[in-house]
């Protein structure tokens, strides 16, 4: 049985915005979090966690993903 998380609150912080950010581009792009940590090269343990706000995406990831879900550089700027 799944658990249904609720996003954080992108008022927050931009950690969370970009926290929150990531989870709706994998939502928006139907995609598992294995599939999500396939992309940025994470375990999708990792992805939960990241999408979370318990841990952080390095400056790689955040060029490939925005690479991937074409978002103009706004996740590695987040960062």
């Amino acid at each position: 049985m799944s658990v249904i998380r609720a996003p954080l609150n992108p008022k927050v912080s931009l950690w969370h915005m970009l926290a929150y950010l990531l989870r709706w581009e994998r939502e928006k792009n139907g995609l598992s979090l294995a599939q999500w940590g396939r992309i940025a090269t994470a375990a999708p343990s990792t992805v939960s966690n990241v999408e979370a706000g318990r841990r952080k995406i390095d400056e790689r990831q955040a060029k490939i993903l925005d690479r991937h879900f074409q978002t103009g550089g706004l996740f590695e700027l987040l960062l």
